[in-house]
């Protein structure tokens, strides 16, 4: 099984994934799950793979997070407003 989180549309994740080689890597993985080609196989292509992950994905019986109700997004803003804020006060002091 494998879990993941994300906020934004399936396309969007599953095709920055495909950029980065991570399918790659998940592939070695789905190899062992019942339903995708053998090893021997030639690799799948992302539309393929996304239509394997689609038809075998369920949905957690629950979820916890450690920032509620807060994106990606929405954490790297509050970090790079913290650090500004943050010189802010260094400079105040100096």
């Amino acid at each position: 099984m494998i879990g993941t989180s994300f906020d934004g549309s399936w396309d969007v994740y599953i095709e920055d994934f495909a950029r980065t080689s991570i399918l790659d890597l998940w592939a070695k993985f789905l190899i062992h799950c019942e339903g995708y080609p053998d090893q021997g196989a030639p690799p799948l292509s992302l539309f393929e793979t996304k239509e394997f992950l689609t038809a075998h994905q369920v949905t957690a019986a629950a979820y916890i997070g450690r920032y509620p109700e807060a994106t990606v997004k929405d954490i790297l803003k509050a970090l790079r407003v913290q650090t500004v804020f943050q010189q802010l006060l260094d400079e105040a002091s100096s």
